[in-house]
């Protein structure tokens, strides 16, 4: 029936409006007129019908159509019928009002409301239908707002209180369409109006009245905050308050009093169903957005919404079976309490939380009323994430704790101030310390009830992925020893906390070590195995976590689990084809073979790994055509039966369609892969094609209200409403979406792995991922599908050399084009600055791969000012966002307090990791193209905007320092890189700029600039600016200084306080850019009037340099170039500058990088920027450590022994680490 209604639609819409308008006027059952109007109301919307199919209506029809509905209205006597032709009425106005059609609707409307005898639901109802104009047609209504004041005004002291609620809805709808600040501030007036309405005892209105007021307090605050005091009193009226307080909170502000104080009585009043309570609680909790800073300040408001956070908390139900977690949702109180109280402590932040409820929270964990007690733990469990860097609230590590102790003994020693020592020393303490024995001890007190457990395990929980590591590293004995007793109490636990219990001991094992774990493995894994075996235990979904907690136990033990594998493995290859266990427990069996597997390697698992893809692939296939079957079999069953009376789509019991094992299935193909590397390639045929085509498949939709719904019985399809655009159909299909993102990432995991494997999937690959990127419905997908755009470059070039006559080369070759151009759109709608990073640095792997392609691939100049115009708006938008926040610090147009500056500081903070990444994007593009790049960043604006960040004004205070060295960095990579057409754009300009900041007071900016300068020696400008060597004179003298004052000071034996060498470690820097710099200058514009030869022995005199390890490989290529010019002066006949050499060479040889990029690491290394990246990548580059072995093969230094004499000068880690070098390089 609903597809041939859509195509009666799409053949002839004029005709199936009239029809519909027919019935209206002519059916005698008010339900067949209802869905008649309804079906005519949803053809009208304005911004969500087919377009086309309107402009064929003629405009003759649109008469009739109002005349038509007119007719009706005048007509109808049943308000429900009446009411839904205001809507339809609403709604059609929309649409034709703007295309000059139906002015006159208000004058005609307002004649039905103005007669003597008109009822009160034409009064109604002309609320209505200004409620849906000022929804779509605000423009209309404007030159009509005195007139509609008037209205609304008499409507709200209507005696009937429909009429009010009607009113105060419509007023909502107003005032949320308006963005001007003058219009709004007419309709504040009329707020007092509807607030003596919250002492009404009539629930239902009571209910409708919060609602509103919620809209109104989020979007218009302002409106509300006069009369906040009232709103903290009565209720039908709270559904359009909501909406009052939402939208429009400005006009709210000046009511706030008034407002509060009435909706913390109706929050406290138990009379009231849980209902009405809620919608009261919500409008307090709603008022936060946005206006957290005046609230924060609002003595009444902080107090009465912390206390009533935790009371609903322990408004805990008894009669509520606590065996099942389904049931959890039943309980309404704390349910929506955890909610409201994580939004709390995230909005107002968490200090001023705190600051109300710390007393509360302690008292309640020391209460012998076990409902005090549970409100205390689930508070700590949702505010804890908002608490964790408040002083006393953070959990120090060891490390942490060992400064603290080497600081203060070292003012001890000196016999220096200690007053920091005392606050060192408190800086150790954490109020955890004592809180935390008490919540073990609750886990494991038999005389506690299971509720209490459970929740302190959560709370653990919590603390353990809160505080990651320093939880383990200070807790780890404690924690151990209680999981100890409840598993070996298992028989007489509850199952949910024994639950629990387990997926605690698997988070605190993300971030355990062996030494932690070791001695209590054997006990542990006892336990499991008992528990995971017990067939006394009915509960699948216990033995799943089990079975994963077994799995974490491997993956902290690694090779140590070696002994358990016998115990273990064969016991999980059990579970897997079991049909009798649940799919859960079957695919946490899987994950937890492929934990075993990766623990203890590639040796021991390899057997077992092709055995068990022989088990696998065939399970996987079956599970496939057993779901397939469910599917066709529930279709037939339940043909035009699967829809509820409201038009929605009945859900079927998820257990029918259940993907879970097969999901797990795709997983443990991936973790097999990673354990054994490329003998899994020969399973690809098998894998891959199953899962690129998990990834296609059709998992949500979002449809106007004509449209067919998908046939699929896993679909859930429900209708809203979504303001300014209409009834939406959403279609969501959770088991499919399910699927889709685990497959996204599946094919994410294996071509990161198996890059050259992957090589053969890498165009099906690119045409279903390419979609992906933009995939509204789940945040997984869109990851995955950008993510996996550098890797599938990646693999192709490395396919490409094992492969170089592919019959497919011109096809791969138009991947990069064909992945850009989404992938640049994806970056540049990204709305959230959070979100926009990785991706940038995705972006950054993508310019690394094309630079190291041999060619294969090459930016166009439409792909260079793409990237260029996409980066302009990102960080010219960055800049107004950093200059906006300026302002608001200044207090003049925000309130700014405590915690609003540290929301502020942490945006910063974000902003600065941008703009970092979007330097990087611009190095990484440089080094791609070289000076085909200058013009677009020119002519797009990125140069003007960097230019802005130079020119900061002193007003942004410490950001300034941060944005001066980013343009910097910009600079400076434009002149290395950019060739003689940077040169001419910025040489001239920029180096006054350059001698300026080398003399900026800010350490990092001054190193920056000298290594500038650097960079122009090294391009071949500086004597162009510099012709009389100022600079190369100013460095030899300071460098000369540096070291004197380092001779004196090691003499004189000080003993540094922790600033103090902060500092010493900025100067170093500074000398040692000096140092490099200086080199650059005698490699590539030699002084021509001073001996050469001296000025190059009283360099390499200052070699090496040892901190700065973004000049080690440059001075490195400076001495071999020098080595190699001079060869027999400076190595072979002088042994003192061959010994430094020599040692220069081997220091920064066995030296590796502290910090690496994944730009550097994508061609190489199989890793991705949520992996540790690995600690032994060395700082010099594979051309330098290739030119320093050939060195070690020398004859002539040979047969000195030259090698051999520096070597003996190395500790044994760095004649380690050389021998690594060596071997892998």
């Amino acid at each position: 029936a609903e597809r041939k209604l859509h195509e009666a639609k799409e053949n002839n819409l004029l005709l199936y409006l009239e029809c519909l308008l027919q019935l209206t006027l002519k059916s005698q059952s008010p339900e067949i007129k209802q869905l008649c109007i309804v079906m005519f109301r949803q053809c009208c919307q304005p911004n969500n019908t087919n377009q086309e199919e309107w402009s064929k209506i003629p405009v003759s029809a649109y008469s009739v159509f109002q005349n038509g509905l007119l007719t009706a209205l005048v007509q109808e006597r049943d308000l429900d019928t009446y009411l839904l032709l205001c809507d339809a009425v609403g709604t059609l106005a929309s649409r034709l009002i703007p295309n000059g059609y139906w002015k006159n609707l208000l004058s005609q409307l307002l004649e039905l409301v103005n007669k003597a005898n008109a009822a009160s639901y034409h009064k109604q109802g002309f609320l209505r239908v200004l409620d849906c104009l000022a929804e779509y047609v605000i423009d209309f209504l404007q030159p009509h707002f005195e007139n509609i004041y008037n209205v609304i005004q008499t409507a709200l002291k209507d005696q009937n209180i429909v009429i009010v609620l009607a009113a105060y809805k419509a007023l909502v709808s107003i005032v949320i369409s308006i963005d001007n600040a003058p219009d709004l501030k007419q309709w504040q007036d009329l707020i007092p109006l509807v607030l003596k309405h919250l002492d009404n005892e009539n629930e239902d209105t009571l209910s409708k009245l919060l609602s509103h007021t919620i809209d109104l307090v989020q979007s218009r605050f302002m409106l509300v905050e006069p009369v906040l005091d009232q709103l903290l009193i009565p209720v039908k009226l709270l559904s359009h308050t909501i909406d009052l307080v939402q939208s429009r909170f400005m006009l709210v502000e000046p009511v706030l009093d008034q407002l509060l104080i009435p909706v913390v009585k109706i929050a406290r009043n138990d009379k009231y169903a849980f209902d009405t309570r809620k919608l009261a609680f919500e409008t307090l909790v709603v008022m936060v957005d946005k206006n957290a800073a005046l609230l924060r300040q609002h003595q009444q408001y902080m107090k009465n919404v912390v206390e009533l956070s935790i009371y609903y908390l322990s408004l805990y139900d008894d009669d509520i079976d606590f065996k099942e977690a389904e049931n959890d949702a039943e309980q309404d109180y704390v349910w929506n309490a955890r909610n409201w109280t994580q939004e709390l402590a995230l909005k107002l932040g968490g200090k001023p939380f705190l600051n109300v409820a710390t007393p509360l929270l302690k008292s309640g964990l020391q209460s012998t009323v076990w409902k005090q007690c549970y409100a205390s733990l689930q508070t700590f469990i949702q505010i804890i994430p908002h608490i964790k860097d408040i002083k006393g609230w953070t959990i120090p590590s060891p490390d942490d704790d060992e400064q603290r102790q080497s600081s203060h003994k070292k003012r001890a020693k000196t016999g220096g101030d200690d007053s920091k020592g005392s606050a060192d020393e408190a800086e150790t303490k954490t109020i955890w310390d004592m809180l935390l024995p008490k919540i073990l001890d609750l886990t494991t007190s038999t005389s506690t009830r299971p509720q209490i457990k459970h929740a302190a395990l959560i709370l653990i929980k919590t603390l353990v992925n809160n505080f990651e590591e320093t939880f383990q590293d200070r807790y780890y004995i404690p924690f151990y020893t209680a999981i100890i007793k409840i598993l070996q109490n298992y028989r007489k636990e509850n199952h949910r906390v024994l639950e629990q219990c387990v997926k605690c001991l698997s988070h605190f094992h993300k971030d355990a070590t062996t030494e932690q774990f070791r001695d209590k493995s054997e006990i542990i894994l006892k336990q499991l195995s008992c528990i995971a075996n017990d067939s006394n235990i009915n509960n699948d979904k216990l033995k799943a976590h089990t079975v994963t907690a077994i799995g974490t136990c491997a993956d902290v033990l690694k090779q140590m689990f070696l002994p358990y594998y016998d115990k273990f493995m064969p016991m999980m290859m059990q579970i897997i084809p079991n049909n009798k266990c649940d799919q859960i427990l079957r695919g946490k069996a899987m994950e937890c073979v492929g934990m075993i597997g990766q623990s203890v390697g590639n040796t021991r698992f390899m057997e077992d790994a092709h055995k068990l893809m022989a088990l696998l692939i065939p399970f996987r296939d079956q599970l496939k055509q057993e779901n397939a079957k469910n599917i066709t079999e529930y279709k037939e069953q339940t043909k035009g039966q699967n829809m509820t009376e409201t038009g929605i789509r009945k859900t079927p019991n998820r257990e029918m369609f259940d993907t879970t094992a097969y999901n797990y299935v795709n997983q443990l193909f991936a973790r097999i892969s990673k354990c054994i590397g490329d003998s899994f390639v020969q399973y690809f045929p098998k894998v891959i094609p199953q899962i690129l085509e998990s990834a296609q498949i059709d998992a949500a939709q979002i449809m106007r209200p004509d449209e067919v719904i998908p046939s699929d019985p896993r679909f859930s399809v429900f209708t809203v409403h979504i303001r300014g655009v209409g009834d939406t159909k959403f279609c969501i299909n959770p088991i499919s979406l399910e699927e889709k993102e685990w497959a996204a990432h599946m094919l994410y995991q294996f071509v990161k792995d198996q890059c050259v494997g992957f090589f053969p999937y890498v165009l099906d690959t690119v045409r279903v991922m390419k979609p992906l990127m933009r995939y509204q419905y789940n945040a997984r997908v869109r990851c995955a599908a950008t993510t996996i755009v550098p890797l599938l470059l990646k693999s192709v070039i490395k396919g490409l050399e094992k492969n170089p006559n592919c019959p497919q080369k011109q096809q791969l070759h138009g991947i990069f084009a064909e992945l850009l151009e989404p992938f640049m759109v994806t970056l540049l709608t990204e709305p959230d600055v959070v979100e926009t990073v990785p991706i940038l640095e995705i972006l950054g792997q993508i310019c690394s791969v094309v630079s190291q392609c041999n060619g294969f691939w090459s930016f166009s100049d439409e792909q260079l000012v793409s990237i260029a115009e996409v980066l302009e708006a990102m960080l010219t938008e960055s800049l107004d966002r950093i200059q906006k926040r300026v302002q608001h610090e200044s207090g003049q147009k925000l309130i700014v307090d405590e915690q609003k500056r540290e929301e502020i500081e942490w945006a910063n903070e974000v902003e600065g990791e941008l703009i970092a990444h979007i330097i990087d994007v611009i190095e990484y593009t440089y080094k791609c193209v070289g000076e085909r790049f200058v013009k677009c960043f020119d002519e797009k604006g990125l140069a003007n905007a960097a230019k802005r960040m130079l020119e900061a004004n002193e007003q942004t205070a410490d950001k300034v320092d941060a944005l001066k060295l980013q343009a910097l960095c910009i600079f400076i990579d434009s002149l290395e890189y950019g060739g003689k057409s940077a040169r001419d754009k910025y040489l001239n300009w920029f180096y006054p700029v350059l001698c300026r900041l080398a003399d900026d007071k800010d350490c990092d900016i001054k190193q920056t600039a000298i290594f500038g300068i650097g960079v122009l020696a090294k391009i071949g400008c500086l004597q162009q600016c510099d012709a009389e060597y100022k600079w190369f004179a100013r460095f030899l003298k300071e460098v000369e200084q540096f070291k004197r004052d380092e001779e004196q000071n090691q003499n004189e034996e000080q003993e540094a306080e922790d600033d103090d060498e902060e500092e010493d470690v900025s100067k170093y820097l500074i000398y040692e850019n000096m140092v490099s710099a200086l080199g650059k200058i005698i490699r590539y514009q030699p002084p021509q009037k001073q001996n050469l030869s001296e000025i190059l022995m009283n360099w390499i005199r200052l070699l090496p340099i040892e901190n700065d390890q973004e000049e080690f490989n440059s001075v490195t290529e400076n001495v071999l170039y020098f080595c190699n010019q001079f060869w027999t002066e400076l190595v072979i006949k002088n042994q003192e500058m061959r010994q430094r050499i020599l040692f220069s060479l081997l220091f920064y040889m066995a030296t590796f990088k502290e910090r690496v990029t994944s730009y550097e690491l994508i061609m190489d290394y199989n890793v991705d920027m949520s992996d540790d990246f690995p600690t032994n990548i060395p700082v010099l580059s594979k051309e330098n450590i290739a030119k320093i072995k050939q060195l070690k093969e020398n004859a002539q230094l040979n047969k000195m022994k030259a090698f051999d004499q520096v070597m003996q000068r190395l500790d044994p880690q760095e004649m380690q680490n050389i021998q690594y070098v060596v071997n892998k390089y």
